[in-house]
């Protein structure tokens, strides 16, 4: 309806009608109200918002004390770091952690499958990395790992856990072997029991983010993505996540291309579940809350969360983002 998409328009709405700020989240209450407002319309019976955004409230088995606050954006993690969102709404210090709401993948998002492995300390000093370098290429040592029937190959990136180092596969990791370590460019900055991530190099992106379950612990997540052309099949729990690491969750089930045209166009992932161990942390690390068991998962449906570099639409816009000029003054 025309007065919906007005308030909806990210330039021209907004509830001062002077267009959306970014990062500004819409709420099921002025949605409701703007349409009990239009004459005509007695009440709504009933109104949900749907987000372009894997979003979910957290319940936990305890109410632990917030001695600092937590922004935006704070990790939420597993302990096996295998399940990883963003914290949606902040925490105030002092607050009791009994539920949260978090934001994961979303329309747009660029993902890939992604490999987890722990460097190895060296055997003669358990302070330094096992790392070896020999015609200016590097092996690491790391755990035993499985490397599935996917594979990595040359050039992919490999990253330490938090993105701030980077290098590349000088060898790739071969199917369905267990290797013991990795050939990179350059090694020098890895310790002992550091996690290096190792990114395959052909990406997709989320074109829809459909929910399965409106309840309680949903056990799994459906993305729509791109045409997404290979001959191989991704196996279950492969573990998928954005280029920054940050979101990430294992696939719940087999990614396999239509026989028809050699494409996948959606991926099954898990969901956080009762019972998951999880760690919530600031990006800065100065404080974290840990091992917190969660109770209950249940959607989101009366907010859509926003990043801080999106904008509210509704429908198809084309905005172009114009840098702002300015004016210098001859003297």
């Amino acid at each position: 309806m025309d007065e919906l998409a007005a308030f909806l328009h990210p330039l021209k709405g907004g509830p001062d009608r002077k267009g959306w700020k970014f990062g500004r989240d819409v709420y099921e209450s002025e949605i409701s109200k703007l349409l009990e407002d239009i004459s005509g319309v007695s009440h709504l019976k009933w109104l949900e918002l749907i987000p372009n955004i894997v979003q979910h409230r957290i319940t936990f088995a305890s109410a632990p004390t917030a001695v600092m606050d937590f922004p935006e954006g704070s990790a939420v993690m597993t302990a096996d770091k295998t399940k990883a969102a963003l914290l949606a709404e902040p925490l105030q210090m002092g607050a009791s952690v009994n539920r949260i709401a978090v934001k994961g993948f979303k329309e747009g998002d660029r993902i890939t499958k992604v490999l987890d492995v722990v460097v190895q300390s060296d055997p003669d000093d358990k302070t330094q990395a096992d790392v070896s370098v020999s015609d200016g290429i590097t092996t690491i040592k790391v755990d035993t790992f499985d490397s599935d029937a996917v594979g990595f190959p040359r050039g992919s990136i490999v990253t330490t856990f938090d993105g701030m180092q980077r290098t590349r596969l000088v060898k790739g990791v071969p199917r369905n072997k267990t290797p013991t370590q990795i050939v990179v460019e350059d090694g020098d900055f890895v310790k002992p029991d550091d996690v290096l991530t190792v990114f395959y190099p052909f990406p997709m992106t989320i074109t829809s983010v459909i929910s399965d379950l409106p309840a309680v612990n949903a056990s799994a997540q459906t993305l729509g993505i791109e045409p997404y052309e290979t001959e191989i099949a991704f196996p279950k729990d492969s573990l998928f996540a954005t280029l920054d690491n940050r979101v990430r969750v294992p696939l719940s089930t087999e990614a396999s291309p239509d026989p028809a045209n050699q494409k996948i166009t959606s991926l099954k992932l898990h969901n956080f579940l009762s019972g998951d161990h999880v760690t919530v942390s600031r990006r800065d690390r100065a404080y974290k809350l840990q091992n917190l068991t969660i109770q209950n998962v249940g959607t989101v449906n009366d907010i859509v969360y926003l990043d801080d570099n999106f904008l509210v639409y509704s429908g198809k816009h084309s905005i172009t983002m114009v840098a702002e000029r300015k004016h210098s003054v001859e003297r």
